[in-house]
């Protein structure tokens, strides 16, 4: 889907667990020996979708699918080297864990019934024990992608991302958490370097949601616009009153606004809506996907040619 090749390619066995289930131990309410297993970025590919280039097709181009995938997965916390689990007893535990060593004669998970000597009977068959599994689960979603010629800056990247999914979820008039973000590299086909965004629905099955982004992008440029010109006090590089969500705290230090902002005045201006000295009728705008836009009749079209064919 992306073209990635060679060493930028892992294969990984993962997981989807039926359900979590734990020890018999004793509730307590102490928060500093309870431990946080931070997620592993999410995959997300627009299977399927076919690349439009922009108006302008030297800005980027975009694409949609209705049948996207976003994989969510969980590698074992900071080792990333994925869990050993028990299929007879469904115990799992981080790869590279200290306590590794016991895992060889652990003791059932709840329900199964223990040996004569208290471990759980997958111990004695070697085959029980997968090693390196990652825990996961993937869903069919709707995913709109979008790659932008000249955008080079990571922190410019989620910037603009960030900007165009909340000036996306005003215009639909529907929460911010509906729609997720994310943000790759890529290599341009000339070898530099770029970053693709990412929207995609959070509901499996998708809500036609980010589908949208693709026939108001132009539309959203100027709202998009006026976040990134963030006018609060004390804002360089992004506030909560701008770019910085909830969901992107992991990445407050990478958000550039101010850099997002000189890449759309100076790529993207010539893809806004018509100044109303060159409109031909009130509310007129460019067309960029024209047999789209007669096929669903939305609005009367207008084609200027040279020669007129009778």
């Amino acid at each position: 889907e992306c073209g990635a090749t060679g060493e930028a390619l892992h294969q990984f066995e993962y997981l989807r667990p039926a359900g979590f289930a734990a020890e018999n131990e004793t509730v307590h309410a102490d928060a500093d020996i309870v431990s946080y297993v931070r997620p592993q970025p999410p995959i997300v590919a627009a299977t399927g979708g076919k690349w439009i280039p922009l108006r302008l097709p030297k800005t980027g181009r975009i694409r949609t699918s209705a049948s996207g995938i976003v994989f969510y997965a969980n590698a074992g916390g900071e080792t990333c080297r994925g869990y050993m689990v028990c299929l007879h007893c469904g115990r799992a535990q981080a790869e590279g864990d200290t306590e590794n060593e016991s895992f060889s004669r652990h003791k059932p998970l709840r329900y199964t019934k223990a040996d004569d000597g208290g471990k759980c009977p997958g111990t004695a068959r070697p085959f029980a024990i997968k090693r390196h599994l990652l825990l996961g689960h993937e869903i069919r979603t709707d995913v709109f992608e979008l790659e932008l010629n000249g955008l080079g800056h990571e922190g410019a990247a989620w910037a603009f991302g960030s900007a165009f999914r909340t000036a996306l979820t005003r215009e639909l008039g529907i929460e911010l958490n509906e729609v997720g973000l994310w943000v790759e590299p890529r290599e341009t086909a000339v070898g530099g370097r770029t970053y693709t965004i990412f929207l995609f629905d959070h509901a499996a099955g998708g809500a036609g949601f980010s589908l949208r982004a693709k026939d108001l992008f132009v539309k959203l440029l100027a709202p998009v616009r006026q976040l990134l010109d963030c006018k609060v006090d004390g804002c360089i590089h992004g506030c909560s009153a701008c770019v910085v969500t909830p969901d992107l705290y992991d990445h407050q230090r990478v958000l550039n606004r101010r850099s997002a902002l000189a890449f759309l005045d100076d790529k993207l201006h010539a893809l806004a809506m018509p100044t109303a000295d060159e409109q031909f009728t009130e509310g007129a705008s460019f067309s960029d996907h024209l047999v789209d836009e007669l096929a669903s009749g939305s609005g009367r079209v207008i084609v200027w040619s040279d020669f007129l064919d009778l």
